[in-house]
């Protein structure tokens, strides 16, 4: 089995902000998929499936499929085993609105074929699929995203892009009301271009990101207490509906799942 994280070249870290080669088999029966924010570009070339929401809503994956920011966990339709073998790639959540302007909001819960939108996509894939070599994988991802971003404009808003910054960093306790307020000295304004730009409310991106960063940490640091106050949390009970409401389970019951190692293998695109 193969989990792997790569950092982009310089000249793409604009547009991304990592790759992920994973081949891996999984028993999907009742396996549920936290919710995540990020955009991913994804190359298939192992089985595919489809993913459903608490909601209902499906997901559909395509050879080479392009999902936008998740907003709710997700569960796997498929019974019984799968072998995913892909290559991600980890796009900034701004990179769709670069791409198809306002319709990136489509892509929220969503997915398309990218096949339809990215030229090469398919040969681009069927020749990472022929590349034995993990390294030659992402050799050639460099060169077709290269190409590929080739003709967008990198993106300008430095107000968004330092409001990203700040998301991404440690929480240091505080709430997301607080580092909120530290964004803009226009909340209104920021909140309307963001929403625009991103396709999520500020507040709910950085309530997603805090559950991702809360699930990566489980790894490292399997105590409730430690997490609900390293990440900025109320009180339990706050932490305990935001972890029922992004993940489907209470964090007591996250931890038990967290100790199969395969489980943890599929978060490996967490922060």
């Amino acid at each position: 089995m193969i989990t792997q994280k790569y950092t982009p070249p310089d000249d793409l870290r604009l547009f991304v902000k990592s790759y992920f080669i994973q081949e891996i088999d999984l028993d999907t029966r009742g396996l549920l998929i936290p919710a995540l924010t990020q955009t991913l570009l994804q190359f298939n070339y192992g089985e595919l499936f489809l993913m459903q929401d608490s909601t209902g809503h499906q997901a559909q994956f395509y050879p080479v499929t392009l999902t936008g920011i998740l907003t709710t966990y997700w569960h796997f339709t498929t019974q019984g085993s799968v072998k995913p073998r892909y290559l991600a790639i980890e796009l900034h959540p701004y990179v769709p609105f670069l791409l198809f302007a306002e319709k990136n909001r489509q892509l929220i819960n969503s997915s398309v074929d990218a096949a339809e939108h990215f030229d090469g996509s398919e040969e681009f894939r069927r020749s990472v699929a022929a590349a034995e070599d993990p390294d030659e994988k992402i050799e050639l991802a460099n060169h077709y995203l290269t190409n590929l971003f080739s003709s967008v404009s990198p993106f300008d808003d430095e107000e968004i892009v330092h409001a990203l910054e700040v998301m991404d960093a440690p929480a240091e306790y505080t709430t997301i009301e607080t580092r909120l307020s530290r964004l803009s000295r226009n909340p209104r304004n920021f909140r309307t271009k963001f929403k625009r730009v991103i396709g999520v409310s500020p507040k709910l991106f950085m309530r997603i990101r805090r559950m991702e960063k809360v699930l990566s940490d489980m790894h490292q640091h399997p105590d409730e207490q430690y997490l609900q106050k390293l990440h900025g949390f109320y009180d339990q009970p706050h932490f305990i509906r935001e972890c029922k409401l992004f993940t489907g389970r209470t964090p007591t019951a996250i931890f038990a799942p967290f100790k199969d190692e395969s489980v943890r293998k599929i978060h490996n695109n967490l922060s």
